[in-house]
């Protein structure tokens, strides 16, 4: 006898394998080459669409398609890609996550999302991009094509990571901002590319930060983002208080924006008081 359930209305394709435990509900299909972990639940109208794997425990509520195709016009039909989803995840209604894609700039790593992820109703995963672990996206959260979204990050109601950007831990961006740029750990996203202060709150409730590691934060955050000078200037002093790897993990984040090449070369959010433009490397002249 099967150790999972299968509603007579599903559709499930012979390649597809069922892990033990669990449940597919009413109208739900699963396509060629999906895996679905053990004790994830499929609930009414819910999809994996192909070439999809999903570890344990996830729940996928009514009308979620995941693993559907790359929201690219150059998508070759012949590389249908893939997706990777770790455990525990919840997908509310209306969620889309996208399969990879070739891009033509040899990035056709495979779209991934972490463990513990919390996908609002009508949010958004575009093809290519890494969730990483205990990220939250609010109702209407869009994430573009080959974004990177760090640990703990949490995406507001309606926020929008255009294509080929990184969202680093802990990062909040608030009801209806965006970036078009990089944003490095711990930052708070207020309006569109400006940073509004760090985040003290996630800072103080997690777990993973001792006191002197908030202290550190505080300190690189007020040198790059409260200070005059050149942004290179301003790095370098950080970078000498950088002593522990919270506050390191920040500096490495800001100087990778000043080394990335295209399509990932799209700068650094800006301070709220300041142009964006003016942390590429000009003298602020207050």
């Amino acid at each position: 006898m099967p150790n999972y359930t299968i509603d007579p209305t599903a559709y499930v394709h012979p390649s597809a394998e069922i892990g033990e435990g669990v449940e597919i509900g009413p109208n739900c299909r699963v396509g060629p080459r999906c895996v679905i972990g053990a004790r994830t639940v499929l609930r009414l109208g819910s999809t994996v669409v192909q070439d999809t794997t999903l570890g344990a425990g996830n729940t996928l509520h009514p009308y979620c398609v995941i693993g559907g195709d790359p929201q690219d016009r150059a998508f070759p039909l012949d590389n249908p890609g893939m997706l990777f989803v770790g455990d525990n995840n919840v997908f509310r209604e209306y969620v889309t996550i996208s399969r990879s894609t070739e891009s033509g700039h040899g990035l056709g790593k495979p779209t991934r999302i972490g463990s513990n992820c919390f996908f609002m109703a009508c949010s958004h995963v575009g093809h290519n991009s890494v969730v990483e672990d205990n990220v939250t996206l609010t109702n209407g959260a869009a994430i573009g094509g080959h974004c990177h979204i760090g640990f703990g990050a949490n995406l507001s109601g309606y926020t929008h990571v255009h294509q080929f950007c990184r969202v680093g831990a802990f990062v909040m961006i608030r009801a209806s901002a965006g970036i078009s740029m990089h944003a490095p750990p711990y930052v708070v996203i207020d309006s569109v590319n400006t940073v509004g202060g760090y985040n003290r709150v996630g800072l103080r409730r997690s777990p993973k930060f001792t006191q002197e590691d908030r202290l550190q934060i505080k300190e690189v955050f007020r040198v790059i983002y409260r200070t005059k000078g050149l942004l290179l200037d301003r790095l370098e002093r950080a970078e000498a208080l950088a002593n522990g790897p919270a506050a390191k993990a920040f500096t490495d984040a800001v100087r990778a924006t000043i080394d990335d090449k295209p399509p990932y070369r799209r700068g650094l959010v800006g301070p709220r008081w300041r142009r964006s433009r003016e942390l590429e490397n000009v003298e602020v002249v207050d």
